[in-house]
């Protein structure tokens, strides 16, 4: 009799197994909804991001204010780019007809950016900001980095790496620029290149 009776157990304990457990919410049995996310369509500005060179993504910082930026930065304005070194007589030269004959003209004028980036690339922010202090150049300075060196280089070729054959370029509002120029353009040479 004790056989049967734990064989009755087990028989019972077996079937409680097999047997579905209540639960105490019912779930559903269809899956749940698939969500699909549209992708967003490019915005104007990150198509024309896209087409600019990389060199003009590559940040940069502003010698006077530490701020970190890009030439991609300036798009909608004009960016007068002025490669240079502070050892290089021509430059100065150069940057002193920008001050003296060239900003004046442009007085007001919000939409057209003067850059010098020096092509020394281990010259230091505190020495380039001295140096455009010392000769009262109002504009933006900053130090090359390696990579937009290499990056102009392969763009414009190596005489951008050859300050006092004064290389310039322009970069208009919509990103395109100008070829590299030489010499030391006039103020009258500068602001047609502006179309100011």
């Amino acid at each position: 009799m004790r056989k049967v009776w734990l064989g009755s157990l087990g028989i019972a304990l077996v079937l409680a197994a097999c047997s579905p457990a209540a639960s105490p919410t019912e779930r559903p049995t269809e899956p749940p909804p698939t969500v699909t996310i549209a992708a967003e369509p490019a915005s104007e500005a990150t198509e024309a991001a896209a087409a600019l060179p990389a060199w003009q993504m590559v940040a940069l910082r502003n010698t006077a204010t530490g701020e970190p930026f890009t030439f991609a930065d300036y798009a909608g304005k004009t960016v007068y780019v002025h490669p240079m070194a502070r050892w290089c007589t021509n430059c100065r030269i150069s940057q002193g007809v920008l001050r003296d004959e060239v900003l004046p003209q442009l007085a007001g004028r919000d939409d057209i950016v003067f850059v010098s980036v020096t092509i020394e690339t281990n010259d230091t922010d505190s020495n380039l900001q001295t140096y455009a202090q010392q000769n009262g150049f109002p504009w933006t300075f900053a130090v090359a980095t390696p990579d937009l060196l290499q990056q102009w280089v392969s763009t414009f070729g190596n005489v951008i790496t050859n300050p006092p054959s004064q290389p310039h370029f322009v970069i208009y509002p919509d990103g395109t620029t100008t070829g590299l120029l030489t010499g030391s353009p006039s103020a009258a040479d500068v602001l047609a290149l502006l179309n100011a």
